[in-house]
């Protein structure tokens, strides 16, 4: 366990960060002292080298967290689709956790991350097996319960995508399937379609964690978990 959790710590943004600079940090110092050791037959590198060591060292680390996550579980996906705003707007960069739903099964409200037909989609999960969904209104209801949902948008271009978001279901959520939406309900294919319909457990490859690179600069190290739960205190407070 103990050479394991460093592993982890892309598990939050913080995390991330830690591993980036001792990535970072190991860089400089193993280029500095390779360069600043005297050897037989060379001449010890001058100072200046490490000027350029630095920019070398945090292009080195912002490959190593595309190439050397999945080592670790996890993977960032860049966002180009509009399908999850306002949660997740376009040209957000995110980090999902691989191995999250191999010792449990995705719960409604998780955001996470789909595999169909060679491409990932993220979605948030709205109801699962034995579950039955019904839109009436722009609203959705679970085995007959009005979802509380303060992070859905509806921005009027429907008919772009031909989807009758206003009326679907009800829907019986079978054994092993989930049903899932996208956040902008006007702009999302989703589980309400034929074409694409509820998806198999087994088609969840990740659970989105936070945003690590933005388009925003201040939606950097949004924690998309907690957010979501702090939406739907029973108090309302954000």
């Amino acid at each position: 366990a103990l050479l394991y959790w460093p592993l982890r710590l892309p598990g939050s943004y913080v995390g991330m960060y830690v591993l980036t600079l001792l990535t970072v940090g190991l860089f400089v110092v193993a280029g500095w002292h390779a360069l600043r050791t005297p050897s037989r037959g060379s001449i010890p590198g001058s100072r200046w080298w490490l000027l350029l060591l630095v920019p070398l060292a945090l292009k080195a680390s912002f490959w190593s967290d595309t190439r050397l996550l999945p080592l670790a579980g996890f993977r960032a996906f860049n966002v180009p689709s509009g399908a999850m705003e306002p949660t997740i707007i376009v040209g957000d960069r995110v980090i999902a956790d691989l191995t999250y739903y191999r010792e449990s099964k995705p719960k409604p409200n998780d955001v996470v991350v789909i595999q169909r037909g060679g491409a990932f989609l993220i979605k948030r999960v709205v109801a699962s097996s034995g579950d039955t969904v019904e839109g009436k209104d722009d609203l959705v209801f679970v085995n007959g319960n009005l979802l509380k949902e303060p992070y859905v948008e509806h921005i009027g271009n429907a008919l772009s995508l031909n989807l009758n978001t206003k009326q679907f279901g009800p829907v019986i959520v079978l054994p092993g399937q989930l049903f899932v939406l996208g956040d902008n309900r006007d702009n999302s294919m989703d589980s309400r379609t034929a074409e694409f319909g509820p998806v198999t457990e087994n088609s969840v490859a990740a659970r989105i964690l936070y945003v690590v690179r933005r388009p925003k600069w201040w939606r950097a190290g949004l924690n998309l978990v907690a957010n979501t739960l702090r939406s739907l205190r029973p108090d309302g407070r954000q």
